[in-house]
């Protein structure tokens, strides 16, 4: 994703919508090569075709160096066919 940090998008994580209204759902487990002691970001964006329907963001408070660390990123918009990150930050 970034010299610093490495990701892999991961099937099978718990839905984080839990019981309410269903949501589409992606889980992205990070990796960071030197550490993120002051937090780690990803922002992504929802597409539909070429189009952004939504957008998401989750962060971790730190990670240490080799340290793995799961996001989710959600949204209730049907529409959407693809997921795009937009960002990556290591603090």
């Amino acid at each position: 994703m970034t010299d610093e940090v490495a990701g892999k998008w991961i099937k099978g994580a718990k839905d984080p919508c839990g019981s309410g209204p269903s949501c589409w759902y992606w889980t992205l487990d990070i990796v960071s090569k030197e550490g993120c002691p002051d937090g780690a970001y990803v922002n992504v964006n929802f597409l539909n075709g070429s189009t952004v329907v939504d957008d998401s963001i989750d962060s971790v408070n730190s990670i240490r160096s080799g340290q793995k660390a799961r996001m989710q990123f959600w949204t209730y918009d049907r529409s959407v066919d693809e997921i795009e990150p937009t960002s990556v930050s290591c603090y």
